[in-house]
């Protein structure tokens, strides 16, 4: 799973908002890294050009995990869906 390091994001000056720029229709939520690494999870650093701040989270994400870190995000950005036209 792809994530930004809102800690160093925001140090840096970069607001939430600004992550979503290219991807319209999206939301955005927080999790604490030390939450997920306590349900299993590895936090890695891996930066990239587009985001200096991006890391992976890795693990099994069983329905368990997925379910635990449902309850525990906190929206930070939400979007209202796109309409189909149906």
């Amino acid at each position: 799973m792809s994530v930004t390091l809102g800690g160093d994001a925001t140090h840096a000056g970069v607001t939430p908002e600004s992550y979503l720029t290219n991807f319209s229709g999206f939301c955005l939520v927080t999790l604490s890294a030390g939450f997920v690494r306590e349900i299993g999870q590895a936090v890695s650093r891996f930066p990239t050009k587009q985001d200096p701040h991006h890391a992976f989270v890795a693990g099994n994400k069983s329905g368990s995990v997925k379910n635990k870190m449902a309850k525990s995000a906190t929206w930070v950005v939400f979007s209202e869906p796109p309409t189909t036209g149906i």
